[in-house]
């Protein structure tokens, strides 16, 4: 993809306590879209049980995530959005992003294909941030 006029560009090396904090937020936010709040008779809705899950589990996945997806570099433009990492170059339009999820520490970028990329607000400079926001406010992302 070329991007054209103003672009951003940030590297992210994830972090494993961002990476728990981004999927404990998300949890929710995807039970709630649902339109069902979870089931406490089930075994796995359980508090004891989803602590053990965000202690257990989550530092595997991060480590799968991690190991298969390398640093990323992020681009993005009013045109779109660019992510080069170990598994090659993602390039998407604005279009093709069903939503971004502004988390406590994260955005939440959800492809309509499926998936989902975060982007750590750390990455970003005061200004960069404010740009990026300014992008999605353009692009009603």
């Amino acid at each position: 993809m070329k991007h054209s006029g103003d672009m951003i560009s940030v590297t992210v090396e994830y972090q494993l306590a961002e990476y728990k904090r981004m999927v404990c937020d998300f949890i929710p936010l995807h039970l709630a879209a649902m339109q069902k709040p979870p089931n406490r008779y089930f075994p796995w809705n359980w508090p004891i049980i989803e602590r053990a899950f965000s202690a257990v589990f989550i530092p595997i996945m991060f480590k799968i995530k991690v190991a298969k997806v390398g640093t990323c570099k992020f681009t993005f433009s009013e045109d779109g959005l660019t992510r080069e990492s170990k598994v090659g170059v993602k390039s998407c339009g604005w279009d093709e992003v069903s939503a971004v999820n502004s988390l406590s520490g994260t955005y939440l970028i959800h492809l309509r294909s499926g998936g989902a990329m975060p982007v750590p607000y750390r990455v970003f400079s005061t200004e960069e941030r404010r740009e990026f926001e300014g992008i999605l406010t353009r692009v009603e992302a």
